[in-house]
């Protein structure tokens, strides 16, 4: 089964009015800034229910010497992903929560002088199928 979770977020986060340009687990080269690059870094699975912790990379890139709008932006997403509830995604999984693994934080500029801030957070996602030899939790 399929599940792309940057590209869930930014449809979560679209459905939220957020109209940032997102760019799904890899940023472009011809990008124009703002913009904003949402990734899968990582994450865990438990070994007997279909329940997964996605961990999640939001990095916002500001347009040249843009550092506030770049940092205001990942806030704003930050508020919105915390606040969602239960999200059916599909027939088979769902997104039951997001938490902060590390808040927002300015990790530099690039080479034209582009702030770069990230946010690290956590997804859980409930299976409602099983998943391999994992059963659905409810």
């Amino acid at each position: 089964m399929e599940i792309i979770p940057a590209r869930d977020v930014v449809q979560i986060l679209r459905d939220e009015g957020i109209t940032n340009r997102f760019w799904i687990n890899q940023e472009q080269e011809d990008t124009t800034y703002p913009a904003i690059t949402v990734r899968r870094y990582g994450g865990s699975a438990n070994p007997r229910w279909a329940r997964d912790q996605i961990l999640l990379q939001i990095r916002s890139k500001g347009d040249t010497f843009g550092a506030e709008q770049a940092e205001t932006d990942l806030y704003k997403i930050r508020d919105v992903l915390l606040g969602v509830s239960t999200i059916d995604f599909s027939p088979n999984y769902e997104y039951v929560r997001f938490l902060i693994v590390s808040d927002v934080q300015y990790i530099g500029t690039d080479d034209d002088n582009k702030p770069i801030f990230t946010l690290n957070m956590e997804a859980t996602v409930d299976w409602k199928v099983p998943v391999g030899n994992r059963l659905p939790i409810n």
